[in-house]
Order: C-alpha cells, then structure tokens, then sequence
C-alpha cells in the first residue's frame, strides 16, 4: 500500500524570522529583471534608511533602496543568511558598503563580478563581503575559463553561511 503525502506540508513552510540585522543576506528563487534575463534574485540588508536591503533589481535599473521585507510569490523560497566567520562590526561594515553603491548601473557583464562600478545583484552582495571583511563567498559554481560569476543560489548554498529564515510557499 502506497501513503501519499499530502504535497502543501512539504512545500509551504516557513523557518525563523525575518532579520533586519546589517549585513544579512537575502535571496530569493523568484527573480527579478526582464523577460530576457530572469534569475534568482539577491541583496543585504544595509543600515542608510530602517528596513532596507540593497539591491541591483536588474537591466536600465541602478543599485538601490527596497524597504520591507521579502515575500516569496506562490512557488517561490525567500532565503536569509549570516556569513558564520565575521563580527556583527564585518556585517554591519558589509551592509553600509553596498548601501553606499546606490546608483550605480546594472553589471550586465555576470563574468567581471570583480568591478565595482556596475553591480548585478548577487555580486553587489559578494563584493560587499569580499571588500570589507575579505571573505570570498564565490564557490565557483558559475566560474568560466578563469571568470568570475556568482550567483544568487552560491550566497545559499555555501559552507561559509548559516541560514537564518526561510520561507517557501
């Protein structure tokens, strides 16, 4: 005899709390862009304004300001996670540089994530680690020939963090 299971039990469930510490880590599976490019999606929460992460939402949009928290659509996950190596002083430093970027145009370039003139989402967030506390959070999953890509699924899956919340519906 086959038990089935019922399906909603396993897909929606919601795990710890929303943070609006500095420095943590958002991703979510729903991306955001255009029809042309769409992916997961990342930012960090940054302390210019209360309850603000930092993003770079996608082409002909610069790096900004989204207040309120993310809120997965049907079908989606919401992730946030804490780098485990740093000081709440490194997180806060992490979240205050890429809020410091706002304006800056969309990096359409996913293999030149060193740059720090253009920024995609993910790598607005692996740069704001990597130039402040000097924790490299690529796990090369997206790399080619020597080119950096990261993206928003390595912020999640990674042996240097430690998910806080997740909610998936």
């Amino acid at each position: 005899m086959r038990v089935r299971r019922d399906p909603k039990v396993f897909t929606d469930s919601v795990t710890g709390t929303w943070s609006w510490r500095d420095g943590v880590i958002c991703v979510t599976t729903q991306g955001f862009g255009n029809e042309l490019i769409n992916s997961w999606h990342a930012g960090i929460v940054a302390p210019q304004k209360n309850y603000v992460v930092a993003e770079a939402p996608g082409l002909k949009e610069a790096v900004r300001l989204r207040q309120n928290k993310w809120v997965p659509s049907k079908g989606y996950t919401v992730y946030q996670v804490g780098v485990t190596s740093t000081t709440i002083q490194q997180d806060y430093n992490a979240g205050k540089w890429a809020g410091q970027q706002v304006g800056k145009p969309y990096n359409i370039n996913f293999w030149d994530a060193k740059r720090t003139d253009k920024f995609y989402c993910s790598q607005l967030v692996w740069a704001a680690y990597y130039y402040t506390a000097g924790v490299d959070l690529n796990k090369s999953d997206n790399d080619i020939a020597g080119k950096m890509a990261i993206h928003p699924g390595e912020l999640v899956n990674n042996s240097k963090v430690t998910l806080i919340y997740k909610d998936a519906r």
